[in-house]
């Protein structure tokens, strides 16, 4: 999770969920980061789309307790990792993700929910589309095999 961030007034949250596989980021925008909340996010961003995931790995916030404790372990019926505290190297990867989405959104000029939104839909987007370290390849390209096409280029 990112945050809190503060624009105009608001205070946001980003839940980040990353395929260790591939590297492939979704992310959700919130403004509290209650365990259900968290766990509607993960249902929306992740689930309808891949379904239940093996494993999943998370710090020891209260955020990842309670109602997403069960989600994960009782209704999915997935391993739940939690990372030792104050240590976010236990989650390199996510974090090492966190750092660029922060670093992108950092240079966002975000003056409104919406705009965060569409700043953190930008920045997950270019992170799945620029090859990765681990992989040799592009998020997307190690998912679904081809390149995703963005809005300004020709068919």
């Amino acid at each position: 999770m990112i945050g809190p961030r503060a624009v105009a007034g608001e205070v946001y949250y980003l839940v980040v969920i990353i395929d260790h596989a591939t590297r492939f980021v979704v992310a959700g925008v919130t403004t509290d980061k209650r365990a259900s909340t968290v766990a509607e996010l993960f249902r929306d961003c992740w689930y309808r789309y891949f379904g239940a995931p093996l494993a999943v790995l998370v710090d020891g916030g209260t955020e990842f307790k309670g109602e997403f404790f069960d989600l994960v372990q009782k209704c999915w019926k997935c391993r739940l990792y939690v990372t030792a505290p104050y240590r976010p190297q236990g989650n390199g990867v996510n974090e090492s993700s966190h750092r660029g989405i922060s670093k992108a959104l950092h240079g966002a000029d975000v003056r409104s929910g919406p705009e965060v939104r569409e700043a953190v839909s930008s920045a997950v987007l270019a992170h799945n589309n620029i090859p990765h370290p681990a992989t040799g390849l592009a998020p997307v390209m190690a998912l679904i095999g081809t390149d995703a096409r963005y809005p300004n280029e020709l068919p």
